[in-house]
């Protein structure tokens, strides 16, 4: 009996993982993949928009108004970009919201983030976002923020934390998280190197992640990180 209560603890208090790729990929294909989001500084890459620099981008409405700031993305399962967080403002009102990308078709932009949602329809459905709301705030393991990501512990079984998450790069077009840029501990200089966000696993504990590699990938991650 003692057993079985200290199993169901042990199950609903630990971290919940974000799955991402259920077969691992072989070390060949993983390796093209790291050299391929490396070729050029990710930070520099056109291609695809940093995480840290949307979260600065505008909302707007589908008059091309503006109707507050981004501050957060929530990251499905699959990499999936699942909806933005931005403060609202309005006559009277102000107020994080959380919009749901397929709903309301949000499309990125170069500085910002539009939706076909005009400000008189967000006020007539207001309790329906404050529910999505709510619900994107939550313990849902399929998904995760940004801020989340951004500053987490980067881990390996054999040598324990090898990194911190930099960023996180999203490609706009197809609206998913294609890599995540992490920041290699010790050695001489600073080196910063991309790797796939699917292949990662992503271990969250309430609003604090944890991103492991396997030894094999910590081993190539770490063999193939150019010196910034």
């Amino acid at each position: 009996m003692i057993r079985l209560i200290a199993a169901i603890f042990c199950v609903a208090f630990a971290p919940a993982a974000i799955a991402a790729e259920e077969i691992p990929v072989s070390k060949e294909a993983y390796t093209a993949e790291v050299l391929g989001l490396n070729q050029i500084d990710p930070k520099q890459n056109p291609k695809y928009t940093l995480a840290s620099r949307a979260m600065s981008f505008r909302l707007l409405d589908s008059n091309r108004r503006t109707m507050g700031k981004i501050n957060d993305l929530t990251i499905g399962a699959e990499g999936n970009l699942e909806s933005v967080q931005a403060e609202v403002m309005s006559v009277g009102f102000n107020q994080e919201l959380s919009f749901d990308v397929v709903a309301y078709n949000v499309i990125p932009e170069s500085d910002a983030y539009s939706m076909t949602l005009s400000r008189d329809q967000m006020e007539n459905n207001l309790d329906e976002i404050l529910a999505a709301t709510a619900s994107a705030a939550g313990d849902d393991s399929g998904t995760i923020t940004v801020r989340s990501l951004i500053g987490a512990r980067v881990q390996s079984p054999r040598s324990g934390q090898i990194a911190i998450v930099d960023d996180v790069m999203i490609d706009d077009q197809r609206k998913m998280a294609v890599a995540m840029i992490l920041t290699l501990m010790g050695g001489t200089g600073q080196k910063t190197v991309a790797v796939p966000y699917r292949e990662a696993k992503i271990m969250r504990s309430g609003r604090k992640a944890t991103v492991e590699l396997s030894d094999e990938q910590a081993k190539i991650v770490s063999s193939y990180a150019p010196k910034r």
